[in-house]
């Protein structure tokens, strides 16, 4: 007689395993997604001088009145206020 309760274990051991895969996949994605959704985007006319920022925070110019002004500011090093660079100048 043949014993299929072996066999059976298998594909049950399978499953898990790739429900437990995709459950860590789901996790890695959701704390990708809040890392990224952390950065703040505002609007005003200058890089910030007070305040406390993080890498990838950008200020839009919304006063833009020259060739050669930045469409906006964007920090790239955190801290208070951190520090900004501009970006987008307009042609």
């Amino acid at each position: 007689m043949t014993d299929y309760r072996s066999r059976s274990r298998a594909p049950e051991n399978d499953i898990v395993s790739r429900v437990l895969g995709l459950e860590r996949q789901v996790r890695d994605l959701l704390t990708r997604s809040s890392r990224t959704s952390a950065r703040q985007t505002v609007d005003g006319t200058a890089a910030p001088v007070t305040g406390t920022w993080t890498q990838g925070d950008q200020v839009r110019n919304i006063g833009p009145t020259a060739i050669g002004q930045p469409i906006g500011w964007v920090c790239i090093a955190d801290g208070t206020p951190g520090t900004w660079r501009p970006f987008g100048v307009i042609a």
